[in-house]
């Protein structure tokens, strides 16, 4: 791997934790709570956003919306996942998946659903490789 692969995890503590043990040692990855602060980290130079669905309260759709308007930041490609159980439906969850395309994410990743389907192993593995995918030719 590069050592160009920066990428801004934008979650609750829990799902960065997650994303530092699977990632950490391939990329360099910058962390925030914050939509706020997200949106300043993302002006910089971030190849890709993962952000997860209980990041800051739920802001996940506020941060994909405000991004795609400011134009320091629309061009960014932003991956959404859900790590956490909830108690949405799953026409709920269709709606959020739906949702995150129509506002500019390049895709959202059931990690939750994944990692009860197949394990987590396994489904860390498959999130890795869809990671990867949505970085420049050149970085990975």
């Amino acid at each position: 791997m590069s050592e160009n692969n920066r990428m801004l995890a934008a979650d609750t503590l829990e799902g960065i934790e997650m994303l530092r043990n699977m990632l950490e040692e391939t990329v360099e990855l910058v962390a925030t709570t914050s939509i706020h602060e997200a949106l300043e980290i993302l002006k910089g130079d971030i190849d890709l956003v993962l952000c997860g669905a209980h990041f800051d309260d739920s802001q996940m759709l506020g941060l994909l919306r405000r991004a795609r308007i400011d134009i320091e930041t629309r061009d960014k490609p932003i991956l959404c996942y859900r790590n956490l159980g909830s108690e949405l439906p799953n026409t709920t969850l269709r709606r959020l998946r739906f949702m995150c395309t129509a506002l500019g994410a390049v895709g959202f990743v059931d990690l939750y659903l994944l990692k009860q389907q197949l394990g987590t192993a396994q489904a860390e593995m498959q999130f890795k490789r869809t990671v990867f995918q949505y970085l420049k030719p050149g970085n990975q």
